[in-house]
Order: C-alpha cells, then sequence, then structure tokens
C-alpha cells in the first residue's frame, strides 16, 4: 500500500535533479537565443529591415547635449522602416525603455520597479507612420533625487524583432549636467 506513493516520489525527486532526464543549463539556453535573436554582420544575418533616431531634446524642444540640473528632458526614438512598403514586427513589453547610467551605474530607468507580462505582441511599421517611443525625465534618479552636475550615458533599450531578429539598440548618448 505504501510502495506506490514512495515509489511515485522516487521518481519525481529524480526527474527534478536532472538524472535520468533530458537537462539543459540557463547557460546553454541563453546561448541558443543568443544566436537566434542578435545579429551579427555575418552573411547569413537577414538585412535589418529599420531604421532608428535617438534623440534627446530640452524644454523647448531642440536637440542638446548639455542640459541644466532638475531640468525636465525628453527622450525620443524613432523607428521607420528602410523600405517603402513598411515592416512587420513582434515585440515584448515594454518594447522601449530609457535608461540613465553614470559612471556604468544605472541612476535612472523609466520602467524602473514595473512588472510586465511576457507576451509577444505583433505590429505593422508603415513607411509614412513611425514607431515613436517619448518618455520625459525630470533629471532625479529612482528614488527621487535631484542628479549632481556630470556626464551621464542615456541609452534606449529597444526589444523589437523583424524576421525573428532584433532590431539594433541604438548607440547611447551623453548628456552633461551643469
Amino acid at each position: 500500500m505504501y510502495k506506490s506513493p514512495l515509489l511515485l516520489v522516487a521518481l519525481l525527486v529524480a526527474g527534478c535533479n536532472g538524472s535520468g532526464g533530458y537537462k539543459v543549463s540557463l547557460d546553454t539556453q541563453a546561448q541558443q537565443l543568443d544566436s537566434r535573436y542578435l545579429t551579427d554582420n555575418t552573411e547569413t544575418s537577414a538585412p535589418m529591415l529599420l531604421k532608428s533616431e535617438f534623440l534627446i531634446k530640452d524644454k523647448l524642444g531642440q536637440e542638446a547635449s548639455t542640459f541644466v540640473v532638475g531640468e525636465t528632458l525628453t527622450f525620443e526614438l524613432n523607428i521607420t522602416p528602410a523600405n517603402a512598403t513598411g515592416v512587420d514586427y513582434q515585440a515584448t513589453p515594454p518594447i522601449n525603455s530609457f535608461v540613465v547610467k553614470h559612471e556604468g551605474e544605472e541612476v535612472w530607468s523609466q520602467h524602473h520597479g514595473m512588472m510586465f507580462m511576457q507576451a509577444m505582441s505583433v505590429g505593422k511599421i508603415a513607411p509614412n507612420a513611425p514607431l515613436v517611443f517619448i518618455a520625459q525625465w525630470s533629471g532625479k534618479d529612482n528614488d527621487g533625487a535631484v542628479l549632481q552636475s556630470g556626464r551621464y550615458e542615456v541609452f534606449s533599450e529597444v526589444v523589437l524583432f523583424v524576421n525573428d531578429q532584433a532590431m539594433e539598440v541604438p548607440s547611447p548618448k551623453w548628456i552633461t549636467l551643469n
């Protein structure tokens, strides 16, 4: 009477610790994902079908790189198709997130403390209607403290796929707060 439950528990434990079953390490899974989704410049990769423009604007809407401490900045990412017919894409939320770093450490993130459902969505970017992401930053860190004078690096992180290839992430930009 007790042998069946004990045998079942033994089989479950053996399956959970990987003995006698198929086991893939997280590193192997990450390498498989990297090789499938990250773009490179080899002949086997599909051509990138999107162009992006990453802008940082002052309170007057002018593109700039030097700002006053505490000034509200606008981060803008414009994504347009590189062809005349438009591009179908897949994405997981958030599609775009702006991040500010100081000396390599994140000090502000647009989505700090937020969680998103990891569901794939699809869409189309028409040639005459770019996909635009805009965020305003008040010059404060994730805890609400005003950042001090200095140089900061701003990133636009994108999670957008075309033909199973990740969109190339725009180069970060440097800003100076005085």
